[in-house]
């Protein structure tokens, strides 16, 4: 073991000392940078340096992370291609996802550990080689002056990209190999001409082109399919050191990127960056077994052929690849940017605002015509227009765009909405939707996803980063529906577990959400739980189901070798769009460094079918092959008699009860009764949803005043109002059914909830603007001040909060009883009517007995129950949670 430490220690530079705020310089060819040995962590306010150093700037240095572990945003790992902070940035890294392999060009690579004063985690461990060429060939090739030579099968400026993969579908005649690439043959597309538009099959994943294929990196960018010429439109975006504003095209037609002018981008596996005037000298010194490898003796090798073409001066398709023309004048297209918003329309698609290279963000509206290939800016003549926003949602419901939240120039979050139809003779005008209805507040959303479902005709936005208390925000999970008809807002409540499954996501920005079929489909993003789970770029696809309103098992999916996401790391800021209804386009993205990667799904038929096929769902339900998808299918039911998959309405050959998974349809998600009866109702002039949830009538709903509960109109399960539905067992006030409201405009009028209003006012307290309020079926609640981060003022200069129950009791005749007033960790008073019953404090649980007043007798009886809560005065009272309780009992003997 010593002696095998000393030859290691001999060769290689290996730094296992923790890291102290220094720049530490290795000039070995091979070596081990980390923030400290194994089993420690890194230091709280770390900024350290690691400078490698080549002893040529020409040659390479490769850094392979064998372990990573930062405070997933707020402690990185920098990489730079050369010795200062002003080099080009190769990757920002942090979380616990393995980084990829980064390799610097110019000599130098500046690595930089950087964290907060919050907590630390187990760093990072990288191994680093310097080589003549990136990464050593990957040992499919000839290190030549700098620069790869690779074997035939190979490319890629470190030969590390197989060319023409899986022989391009050659024994399945989906298409052969030609000078490197894949020529596919109809219907077929991509880098191995694996995506066939005619599978029926589907759940399989398809890497259509890699970074190196053609597109430029980026993250924060937009993508757009557009059918009627059957291409993938990118647009804008950021690579870590420069903002872009190249329209780059992805054919499927002939599996090529392209510029907006029609050139193809070169497949940068394909060019070779070896002096043509050299060619002969390579040869020589490759020798006879590299010269075999190359095919060059054979007259049909396509690197002899385009060397030597080269050495000719003739043109040859790899030349050609290297073009990149614009006769498109800047003034008529749109300027660089990212954050910016896009959507699809018939002849084309349009973008708007984003934040540009100056640092400050647009408002102006471009539309690409994909026939004439020409940029338009719009809407410029218009009275109305939007703010300046980036990070922001465009969607198209018809021939009609609504632009929806984002961030403004000074940072505040928006929630307000804005469409535009355009015309034929450019005089279209933004209008602002203004809301009839629903907490228009509640969403103030950047970073979101946003998607327009047609059955209901209503916009769906789904996660983002939300407004907090004051300066701060966070991470959201929740769903909000604006009904187009009514404009009005809702939240979707769906059901959220205490522990939930992992197919039920977590909060998360900057992911992807697009509608297939019955389920609204959501892709990666930043899911960042602060000192739970370091997962910054989120991997999984999540389904939900539109008509059953739960997040899907995706079980359902089935298992292929093809059905797994094909990268390591997760991603967000990338961009998606739908091909022919039902495969899914993921192009581009961040995870610590910026991918042009370009990704298609296709889901299986239980999911979505093909853009103009009938999709009914519950026929296809028997392609099921177990009991876990079919039973995670909520269309479905498994018959355990026959040991098949029916569909849920049609199941009548079972001679068992189906077996099923929970759809509780739409009604049980709305909170209140504009939303239960406006958001629950199947709309007229639209197509329902093809679903069983339909069959059922689980879009329909009817509302309850007294358990104030949305639920379907056939539900068979009790009658609104019964004493079940009352804490105490007790019939209530109102007899024996409740109040079933029917139609929104009766809400106003009938929906007066029995109960006590509890409101809360924060420190510090204002009576004019509460900070919470709730009707509650109840007398007893718990309440707490929020954590000195969230305080709107400084946490450390004290106060209180106040915590009110306000209402009417409603007694029976001759009632005369005890009560009981329970408080902890708060001072309160209790009022019946104008007599003041009680006044006590107590740190701990304390109960105290009165007599209810003698001279109440009405039936009717105000009640007003104030606590009073001390807050930011230590940790003991911030953190012990308050309760005020009042019970009754016959006499003073009696136990409450």
């Amino acid at each position: 073991i010593v002696v095998c430490l000393f030859v290691l220690v001999g060769y290689a530079a290996v730094d296992l000392v923790p890291c102290d705020k220094t720049r530490r310089v290795f000039t070995n060819s091979w070596g081990v940078i980390t923030d400290g040995p194994v089993g420690s962590n890194y230091t709280q306010d770390s900024h350290c340096e690691w400078l490698i150093k080549a002893n040529d700037s020409k040659k390479f240095i490769t850094l392979s992370f064998r372990s990573m572990g930062t405070e997933c945003s707020y402690d990185y790992v920098f990489v730079y291609d050369g010795d200062s902070f002003r080099s080009p940035l190769l990757g920002s890294f942090s979380g616990k996802t393995e980084p990829q392999q980064v390799i610097a060009s110019s000599g130098y690579m500046l690595v930089l550990l950087y964290s907060d004063t919050n907590y630390v985690l187990d760093g990072f461990r990288a191994e680093f080689s310097i080589t003549e060429c990136p990464n050593n060939c990957s040992n499919h090739g000839l290190c030549y002056e700098h620069s790869c030579v690779c074997e035939p099968d190979w490319g890629g400026y470190d030969c590390s990209k197989k060319l023409c993969p899986q022989d391009c579908g050659k024994n399945l005649m989906h298409g052969h190999c030609e000078e490197g690439l894949c020529v596919c043959k109809r219907g077929y597309s991509g880098q191995a001409c694996s995506l066939f538009d005619g599978d029926n099959d589907g759940n399989k994943w398809h890497w259509l082109s890699h970074s190196e294929g053609g597109l430029q990196p980026r993250a924060a960018h937009t993508a757009v399919y557009i059918e009627s010429t059957d291409s993938l439109y990118v647009f804008g975006g950021y690579n870590l050191n420069h903002i872009l504003s190249a329209l780059e095209i992805y054919s499927f037609k002939n599996s090529t990127w392209r510029d907006e002018n029609g050139q193809i981008l070169p497949d940068k596996g394909l060019l070779n960056s070896v002096n043509p005037r050299a060619v002969a000298k390579l040869i020589q010194q490759a020798g006879p077994d590299w010269e075999q490898k190359w095919g060059i003796i054979s007259s049909k090798s396509f690197f002899r052929n385009s060397l030597y073409a080269v050495v000719n001066d003739n043109v040859t398709a790899v030349t050609k690849r290297r073009q990149r023309h614009s006769r498109v004048p800047d003034g008529h297209k749109p300027s660089s940017r990212y954050g910016h918003a896009s959507c699809a329309l018939t002849d084309g698609f349009v973008i708007f605002g984003g934040k540009l290279e100056n640092g400050s963000l647009a408002n102006d509206l471009w539309f690409y015509n994909v026939h004439s290939r020409k940029w338009q800016q719009r809407a410029l003549l218009s009275e109305i227009q939007p703010p300046p926003l980036t990070r922001h949602t465009l969607t198209a419901a018809g021939d009609v765009i609504y632009l929806f939240g984002g961030s403004t120039e000074d940072g505040e979050f928006s929630s307000r909405l804005f469409s535009i139809r355009l015309s034929h003779d450019n005089g279209e005008n933004w209008q602002e939707v203004r809301p009839r209805g629903g907490k228009e507040l509640d969403v103030r959303v950047v970073a979101h996803s946003t998607v327009y479902h047609a059955p209901t005709n209503s916009l769906l936005v789904y996660g983002g980063i939300v407004a907090g208390v004051a300066r701060f925000s966070k991470l959201s999970d929740r769903m909000f529906a604006f009904q187009l008809n009514s404009r009005h807002w809702t939240e979707i409540h769906y059901t959220r577990e205490h522990l939930r499954e992992k197919f039920v996501p977590r909060e998360r920005a900057f992911h992807t959400a697009n509608i297939f079929g019955n389920y609204l489909i959501v892709f990666g993003g930043y899911s960042h739980r602060h000192n739970k789970e370091e997962i910054c770029y989120d991997n999984q696809m999540y389904l939900y189901h539109l008509g059953c309103h739960t997040w899907v098992n995706p079980e359902i999916l089935g298992k292929t070798n093809d059905s797994r996401y094909p990268k390591q790391q997760g991603v967000f800021a990338h961009a998606a769009s739908i091909r022919k209804g039902n495969t899914l386009l993921l192009v581009g993205g961040y995870h610590g460094n910026v991918n042009g990667d370009l990704l298609a799904y296709t889901v299986p038929p239980m999911i979505a079918a093909r853009r103009g096929e009938f999709y009914d769902p519950e026929s296809v339900c028997i392609r099921h092959r177990n009991y876990g998808e079919c039973s995670a299918d909520p269309e479905c039911g498994w018959c355990s008699a026959d040991e098949l998959c029916y569909g849920r309405t049609i199941g009548a050959n079972c001679t068992t009860n189906l077996q099923t998974t929970r759809c509780p349809g739409v009604c049980p998600a709305l909170g209140d009764c504009h939303s239960c009866l406006i958001h629950g109702h199947v709309q007229t002039g639209v197509q329902p949803l093809v679903s069983a949830s339909h069959k059922l009538g689980l879009g329909e709903c009817t509302w309850c005043v007294q358990n104030a509960r949305c639920h379907h109109k056939d539900d068979n399960y009790g009658v609104c109002g019964l004493r079940e539905d009352s804490p105490s067992q007790i019939p209530g006030w109102w007899g024996p059914k409740g109040t079933e409201v029917v139609e929104p405009e009766q809400c106003r009028e009938l929906d007066r909830r029995p109960g006590l209003t509890f409101v809360k006012y924060h420190h510090p307290v204002n009576f004019t603007q509460p900070d919470h309020v709730a009707i509650i079926n109840a007398t007893t609640v718990d309440f707490n001040s929020p954590t000195s981060t969230m305080l709107r003022t400084d946490a450390t200069a004290g106060g209180e909060m106040v915590a009110r129950l306000l209402g009417f009791l409603c007694l029976p005749s001759e009632w005369q009883e005890m009560l009981n007033v329970c408080i902890s960790y708060c001072s309160a008073t209790l009022k019946i009517s104008d007599n003041l019953i009680a006044n006590v404090s107590a740190e701990q649980k304390d109960c105290t007995s009165r007599k209810w007043p003698i001279n109440e007798t009405s039936s009717n009886v105000t009640v007003d129950f104030e606590a009073h809560k001390v807050v930011s005065l230590g940790a003991y009272n911030n953190h012990q949670q308050s309760k005020m309780e009042l019970q009754h009992h016959k006499d003073s003997e009696d136990t409450p």
